[in-house]
């Protein structure tokens, strides 16, 4: 289940994303370094004919920018792996390394989007697809390496945002010859899961095939702005080419966000009245809560010719709203109804039922319990129509009864919350 207070925000709208920015980026964000080199190095036993792997994460600038960047050497035998065997090797590496089953959701996940994209532009099944360039030692590096990074922040339960992709332009020349960019993978896992891309702002590939499975597989929203968080931290992930009208990198926020109120839609029905008496105002207000309104105000104002007049204003569910708008033109005697849709921040509501002991004898009460967007108690709100029953039976006042009852559902919750 989803942290919707944790908040991971990946912004590749300058340059992109490829897995050794992003896996760098993770790095600067907090992640071990020297955690995510074990997890490195332990990919070359399952991934057949790779000898040998050395890596390190030192610091680098981009057009004066300080960035974390993956320096990655690699010995391996130049072949076209299967994507059975890519898939094997992440699978297989991930659980040795002991990675919660979260992460290997994620690396599952990552690579999969690759191999259904890969299957999907040469029209083969996935058991009949090979990688080229996707398919060397690297891939599974970099969808390890950031599955362990997640697992080791404790980031995979966290709400994920990116911003629009960065992808570049121009024509890239690779195994099956020369293509524009996107390249045609990287387009297909973007296109299969609605993400927002922007073209440019250079001449070279921004985005990567593994940069777009690894994105897609840990992302929950494509956004065109940050969301409204708490900033905790930043992380910067440098690209291997050091371009020259941008700086080639990714940026991670982290953050946390408050927990959102309860919303609900409601409509605002008003209409401006300067010529009902008492007598038909109070006859029309108890109409409208007849026909269903959820609540009614009457405001004074002045209207025209000075005259004093009132506003009547009836909050009213969808399906009341045509009821309601008839018995303030019928009854209201009104010319017109003004109606708005409107959003409703609403409290966190519960119903109980107190044992509350009076006069030697003992009632069951209803009580309103309501609670804010954190959880907290705010409020207790006896029934009025119990407190009421109770009040004629045993002659007291109706208030000394709704406090006690108030009192009994407050110790009642108390005690329940200390045994938890």
């Amino acid at each position: 289940m989803k942290d919707e207070s944790k908040v991971l925000i990946v912004d590749c709208q300058t340059a992109g994303i490829s897995g050794d920015m992003l896996l760098s980026a993770l790095v600067d964000l907090g992640a071990d370094s020297k955690k995510i080199i074990h997890a490195i190095k332990t990919v070359k036993r399952y991934v057949q004919g790779c000898k040998q792997i050395t890596a390190e994460f030192r610091e680098v600038s981009r057009k004066g920018f300080r960035a974390k960047a993956l320096n990655l050497h690699i010995k391996e035998e130049e072949r076209a792996r299967s994507a059975d065997e890519v898939r094997a090797s992440v699978i297989r590496c991930v659980a040795d390394l002991g990675l919660s089953l979260s992460a290997r959701k994620f690396a599952r996940q990552a690579v999969d989007n690759l191999v259904s994209a890969e299957s999907r532009i040469h029209n083969l099944p996935s058991d009949r697809v090979h990688l080229h360039e996707a398919g060397s030692a690297d891939t599974v590096i970099d969808i390890v390496g950031v599955a362990a990074a997640l697992d080791y922040l404790s980031l995979l339960d966290a709400h994920v945002y990116c911003t629009p992709i960065a992808v570049g332009g121009g024509l890239h020349s690779f195994s099956h010859g020369i293509v524009s960019l996107p390249a045609p993978a990287t387009l297909e896992i973007l296109k299969r899961h609605k993400m927002k891309v922007i073209g440019g702002p250079v001449e070279s590939e921004l985005t990567t095939p593994t940069g777009a499975a690894l994105l897609t597989a840990m992302v929950d929203q494509c956004v065109d702005y940050y969301p409204l968080i708490k900033l905790d931290a930043a992380g910067y992930g440098a690209g291997s080419k050091d371009l020259r009208q941008i700086p080639n990198l990714i940026r991670l926020i982290l953050g946390t966000s408050e927990p959102p109120h309860l919303t609900d839609k409601v409509f605002l029905l008003e209409t401006n009245i300067d010529d009902a008496s008492g007598e038909v105002l109070g006859y029309t207000l108890q109409r409208l809560y007849d026909e269903g309104a959820l609540d009614v105000s009457i405001i004074p104002i002045s209207t025209k010719k000075s005259r004093p007049g009132c506003i009547l204003r009836v909050v009213s569910d969808k399906e009341h709203v045509n009821k309601l708008s008839d018995v303030l033109i019928v009854d209201g005697g009104t010319l017109g109804v003004r109606v708005m849709p409107v959003l409703r921040h609403i409290a966190n509501r519960d119903s109980q039922t107190v044992r509350v002991s009076l006069r030697d004898s003992k009632y069951d009460v209803r009580v309103k319990v309501s609670k804010d967007r954190f959880g907290r108690i705010v409020k207790f709100k006896p029934e009025f129509d119990d407190v009421e029953k109770i009040a004629r039976r045993l002659g007291m006042p109706f208030r000394e009864i709704a406090e006690k009852v108030s009192e009994a559902a407050r110790k009642k919750i108390d005690k329940r919350d200390s045994k938890a």
